[in-house]
């Protein structure tokens, strides 16, 4: 307002989104994406669905930021570091959604909030109703070995039980 001397119409943005950097070079006008009315819940719902679309990587930035405090670059390098596969049973994702691949999931621990590693849909899905209880899945282990009519693979009696 003051360099031009009107009311921008459009929200005003950061280019380096440091909102204390006010030089005119840094200063955007952000008209976002056309034809949404943003007054309803409807359209901002519209707008949303429209601007993820159009902007990818930042939906997954923001989303990755938000629910594990984990950038995309950092997603992105633990995955090229399990060759982009889970981390439990070493295969690649093969659970779609609106006809797309799924990402890996990001697995980490609720107590904490630490992130551990990547896992497909089928693994996190595993841990989480098994409320990442160690107990029922090493008692899982054994009841499929016992139908099986086989040995445990693994010697579970040298597997600490308790979490």
């Amino acid at each position: 307002m003051i360099v031009k001397g009107v009311v921008p119409e459009f929200k005003i943005s950061f280019r380096d989104e440091n909102s204390s950097n006010c030089r005119w070079a840094n200063l955007a006008m952000n008209r976002g994406i056309k034809g949404y009315d943003t007054g309803t819940s409807e359209g901002r719902a519209a707008y949303g669905k429209a601007w993820r679309k159009a902007n990818p990587d930042k939906a997954k930035e923001r989303d990755l930021l938000k629910d594990f405090g984990i950038t995309l670059a950092e997603y992105s390098a633990k995955h090229l570091a399990q060759n982009g596969v889970c981390a439990i049973c070493t295969k690649p994702e093969t659970e779609t959604r609106n006809g797309k691949l799924r990402a890996l999931a990001v697995d980490h621990d609720h107590t904490t909030g630490e992130v551990r590693d990547l896992l497909c849909t089928a693994c996190n899905k595993l841990i989480g109703l098994a409320n990442e209880d160690r107990g029922i899945l090493i008692a899982a282990v054994r009841y499929l070995d016992k139908h099986a009519g086989r040995k445990p693979a693994v010697a579970l009696s040298t597997v600490k039980e308790s979490a």
